[in-house]
């Protein structure tokens, strides 16, 4: 009753309240700091992806053209025998 009156009481029991939301901020601050390390490492998986991906696109590109270049060739040779052969059915 005592610390009732001197207000004791009051101060006690906002002390525990506070004590109790500071101990709920750091679990949560926890959880986040956790989750802001797991989104961290995926991202640089992602931008490991991102790099491979640029670097096949690339790749690709390069074998398009060559394949387009064998492809011209193919046809500019063949043309020519035709060309040949049609001179010589002449």
């Amino acid at each position: 009753m005592l610390k009732e009156v001197a207000g004791t009481k009051v101060y006690e029991d906002k002390r525990l309240e506070t004590l109790k939301i500071v101990t709920e901020t750091n679990d949560k601050r926890k959880q986040i700091d956790e989750m802001l390390a797991d989104i961290t490492k995926r991202l640089e998986e992602l931008e490991e992806e991102k790099a491979e991906l640029d670097r096949f696109q690339a790749l690709d590109q390069d074998r398009r053209m060559l394949e387009h270049c064998i492809y011209s060739k193919e046809l500019a040779d063949a043309t020519e025998k035709l060309r040949e052969v049609g001179r010589a059915e002449q």
